[in-house]
């Protein structure tokens, strides 16, 4: 190593920058190492052999330049010098590893500092391994590549994790995953003021026949996504699908008093996207039936092969029988609900209708907020422009995108 050293030291005319430019140029697909380093004989020594093993080399000269790197770059690993100019390696992996954007890559320390407490300190710092000067080339190579492999897997381990539990948080409400993980079987639960609300076609069957099967689904599919949107910005959610049926709830788990309000507006603007839809699609006309109800339902999750979500009692039955009665403009609410709405919302008509098997019931048939109702509510309603869901929806690029997609809504309301 020392004659390899000497003899690249009669080229130190060599400038760095040609090194840098050169380093910036062969980050590709090769595995990419950040070597940070004062000394441009290191430098160039290191780059020479991580170069020969097929490693693409970045260089940093001080500690600040190496954050700024691992700022704007990934790198599959740091190798990092502690005695430096300015801030050390030390505080460099401090503060690498104190911003969860980039924490995860690993730090290799280099040293000619052998005492117990600098190598413990590498640790306490971040790093997740030391190596002394002067080191044997293949050892250097043999731990890059170990953390390398370690630290890819253990991300590819992660990322896993991440897809597993965004698929269990679209199945499950998340304190039943949480007492699945601690090996609890949930158990069924009495749910207080939860809004039940059934959503169908009344002309679906048609439909189907005048497109045929998969035109058809694939409108479902459209409209669908966008009842999905809309119940999610006003805290509702969605318990399954059954065929052409949209069945969610709302549950007051904070204890809001605009709960019943806001699940309401969502049931209203999944009719205005519904004739938005119709609009922008002159050779079908979609018929939506809404009706919701709230009362007490228990909740609970069944089977165990492919487990679901799932809420029962009187009040699913009632919500699902005044669907039946909904015009396709409005939403048909019981005189439960109606008396939780008060005057925050706008009656098209008020009738009483024999329900199979529940007898007269008094049906309120809402079109939408009134102005006396909450303002942040009203504001939201009237700014949530559903025209731009429409405009917003890929299909192309499949189920796997829209779920794992990480952006949020825009502007969702405040369901605290």
């Amino acid at each position: 190593f020392a004659a390899i050293k000497r003899t690249m030291g009669r080229t130190n005319d060599m400038n760095i920058s040609a090194l840098r430019a050169k380093s910036e140029a062969v980050l590709a697909n090769q595995q990419q190492v950040l070597l940070v380093d004062d000394s441009p004989d290191n430098l160039l020594l290191m780059q020479r052999f991580l170069a020969d093993a097929d490693i693409a080399v970045d260089i940093a000269e001080d500690g600040l330049q190496a954050v700024d790197k691992v700022k704007r770059r990934s790198y599959d690993l740091v190798l990092m010098d502690i005695q430096m100019p300015g801030i050390d390696g030390f505080e460099t992996a401090k503060i690498i590893k104190q911003n969860p954007a980039y924490a995860k890559v690993p730090i290799l320390f280099m040293s000619a500092l052998k005492d117990i407490s600098n190598i413990l300190k590498c640790y306490e710092s971040g790093g997740v391994d030391y190596i002394s000067k002067p080191f044997k080339i293949p050892e250097l190579l043999a731990r890059i590549n170990t953390h390398i492999t370690m630290s890819q897997l253990q991300n590819q381990l992660s990322d896993e994790r991440d897809k597993i539990q965004t698929i269990l948080n679209n199945i499950l409400p998340q304190h039943y995953i949480n007492q699945l993980k601690s090996g609890i079987q949930p158990q069924p639960e009495l749910k207080t003021n939860v809004v039940v609300a059934f959503a169908d076609f009344q002309n679906f069957t048609s439909l189907s026949q005048q497109l045929g099967p998969e035109k058809s689904i694939s409108h479902l599919n459209h409209l669908f996504y966008a009842f999905d949107d809309i119940t999610s910005r006003f805290g509702m959610e969605r318990v399954k699908t059954l065929g052409d049926g949209y069945f969610a709830i709302s549950i007051n788990e904070h204890n809001d008093a605009n709960h019943a309000l806001k699940s309401i507006a969502a049931l209203i603007k999944c009719q205005e996207f519904v004739e938005h839809y119709n609009r922008k699609h002159p050779e079908i006309n979609w018929k939506l039936r809404v009706g919701a109800h709230i009362g007490n339902v228990v909740t609970g999750i069944v089977g165990y092969q492919k487990i679901a979500f799932d809420v029962w009692g009187p009040s699913v039955n009632l919500a699902s029988r005044l669907q039946s009665v909904s015009g396709t403009n409005t939403v048909a609410i019981s005189e439960e609900l109606y008396k939780c709405l008060g005057q925050n919302v706008i009656v098209s008509s008020h009738d009483t209708y024999d329900i199979h098997r529940l007898g007269p019931l008094e049906v309120y048939h809402i079109k939408g907020l009134s102005d006396s109702s909450d303002p942040s509510i009203k504001a939201y309603f009237n700014n949530f422009d559903i025209s731009k869901l429409l405009d917003s929806y890929d299909l192309s690029q499949g189920l796997i995108h829209r779920l794992f997609n990480t952006n949020n809504p825009d502007n969702p309301i405040d369901n605290n």
